[in-house]
């Protein structure tokens, strides 16, 4: 949600310069005070989605828009890759092109935990057996 906010920055600028700032901030938080107040279920959730086959996707995905999409989209790196030829809308579609990929793979690998999360649920819990410490005490 932060991502898109940020993503979204240029309508929100029509309200104050910068002004992406504040509902990001609010997301944030709304994320993050849950996370704190059951933290114990917080680290037990995030190990089952690191250990889930998805985690690998959705890490490829973050590092290719936080990381790649950001240095392939340096005006420096085209300026000096093209030249004289040099068109800023050429880079904008290759940048823009690269996030929209990033953002595809966190949709898949999103839907991909939903479905495992889904199948998870409806596995057979194993019932206890009939004999336990109780029953072997006499009373």
């Amino acid at each position: 949600m932060v991502l898109m906010i940020r993503e979204l920055d240029a309508a929100l600028d029509m309200v104050m310069h910068g002004f992406w700032k504040v509902p990001a901030l609010i997301v944030t938080g709304l994320a993050i005070w849950p996370a704190l107040k059951h933290w114990r279920e917080t680290l037990t959730s995030l190990t089952h989605a690191i250990h889930s086959r998805h985690s690998t996707v959705l890490m490829i995905a973050l590092a290719l828009l936080l990381v790649y999409s950001r240095l392939f989209g340096m005006g420096e790196l085209w300026e000096q890759a093209m030249g004289a030829n040099y068109v800023r809308d050429v880079k904008n579609i290759a940048e823009e092109s690269t996030e929209l990929v990033a953002y595809s793979l966190i949709w898949l690998s999103a839907l991909g935990y939903l479905v495992e999360a889904k199948k998870l649920s409806f596995v057979p819990k194993t019932r206890p057996s009939s004999t336990t410490i109780e029953s072997d005490i006499s009373v």
